[in-house]
């Protein structure tokens, strides 16, 4: 990380002086996005949120996010955010979500970024609460991924081949951030657990969340687009993460993404569109338990589709799946150390938009959850509703 920090700021620091505190603007925009949710459940918000960022009562501030864009010349970018939001404690929390330079044009189609980031991985990891499709995250993404998605800070080096298709091979090194926005409520859970129950395993051998990735981790990308003329978009994806877990062993994630995008009006804006698509997901977790000397692994596989449908103007529906489960054994036959609890879940969205200027938007959202876990079905509606501010953001 320190290297790729280090590059990136001599990079900039070369720049030539002549540049004034006035011409800021020219190569310096902000944006901000805001998001409200209301809602009913059968069941309990905490325990059907899978994210951290998933609606966790039912009125929340799911977030508000400002962040400021650096276009300083043809080849130095760079970007930063912070969010602000209710956690699971009811209060208000913040964290810079990302901060990052990045170099882009480079001899040969390569780019390089250095920073906090949030890792090219699958559909959903790399995109912000302002770009989802649903008033909340994935279940693959919140449960193979990390409760906030794979923050990395570190050091990306991306390789770009334009052609008929356009191929992006995209290589991460660094530290994963760790998170506890469930913090000390699910410690204390765990705690009358333990007290309540001596031949409870979860104490000593761990449990679900130390699977994640908590220290130094590798991560690739290769993705695929092809455009098949201007009205059909085809985009396929491979990823891999290799690094150390909450065990201080090694947890192995695969993933393999596709979606088609369709749009009636092409490259013009406007008009109908149709985007599908799914992901696949398996990850192979060692651990490791200190006071009794053993050791095991396991396996884990989830899965999402999903569809939206923009059928008039400012106005879509979306319809989403998503399906995860996996255990981790023992030494011993049949022995169950911890698992990955089947869950699928279906929900379903309806979104208006509103144009109010050329940076300004708004949108209301209404989305129903369908539940199915181990100890019954649930069901959640919600109300969301969402403004934005700003142009395009570097990513």
């Amino acid at each position: 990380m320190r290297i790729a920090i280090g590059v990136l700021v001599a990079t900039t620091a070369s720049v030539h002086a002549d540049w004034a505190l006035n011409d800021a603007k020219d190569w310096v925009s902000l944006s901000a996005h805001a998001r409200i949710v209301g809602g009913v459940t059968s069941g309990d918000f905490e325990e059907l949120a899978a994210h951290a960022h998933d609606p966790n009562q039912d009125v929340v501030l799911q977030g508000l996010e400002v962040g400021a864009n650096l276009r300083l010349n043809d080849h130095i970018q760079g970007f930063a955010t912070v969010n602000v939001f209710q956690n699971f404690e009811d209060e208000l929390d913040a964290e810079w979500e990302e901060g990052f330079l990045k170099l882009v044009e480079l001899p040969g189609g390569f780019e390089v970024r250095g920073g906090r980031y949030l890792n090219r991985f699958g559909g959903q990891n790399s995109k912000h609460l302002h770009s989802w499709d649903f008033v909340d995250a994935n279940l693959v993404t919140a449960n193979f991924l990390g409760d906030e998605g794979l923050v990395t800070e570190g050091g990306e080096v991306t390789w770009i081949w334009d052609g008929p298709v356009t191929s992006a091979f995209s290589l991460a090194f660094g530290s994963a951030l760790e998170h506890d926005h469930h913090g000390e409520h699910e410690e204390e859970e765990h705690e009358d657990e333990e007290e309540e129950d001596d031949h409870d395993h979860d104490h000593g051998h761990g449990g679900a969340e130390d699977a994640f990735f908590s220290d130094e981790v590798l991560t690739g990308r290769w993705l695929v687009r092809w455009d098949q003329n201007d009205f059909h978009r085809h985009e396929w994806g491979l990823n891999f993460g290799l690094g150390e877990n909450g065990y201080g062993r090694d947890t192995t994630l695969y993933s393999g993404d596709y979606y088609y995008t369709y749009r009636s009006n092409g490259l013009e804006p406007g008009g109908k569109f149709l985007r599908v698509g799914g992901e696949l997901y398996y990850r192979e977790v060692e651990w490791h338990d200190e006071d009794e000397g053993i050791d095991g692994s396991g396996e884990h596989w989830g899965a999402v589709v999903s569809a939206t449908y923009g059928f008039a103007e400012d106005w879509e529906t979306s319809l989403r799946y998503g399906w995860i489960q996996g255990e981790s054994s023992g030494p011993e036959p049949d022995e169950v150390i911890f698992e990955v609890e089947e869950r699928h879940r279906v929900s379903a969205a309806l979104t208006k938009r509103f144009r109010i200027a050329e940076e300004q938007s708004a949108f209301a959202r209404v989305q129903a959850n369908f539940d199915d876990l181990p100890e019954g079905n649930e069901q959640s509606v919600f109300l969301q509703i969402g403004f934005d501010w700003g142009g395009p953001e570097i990513r």
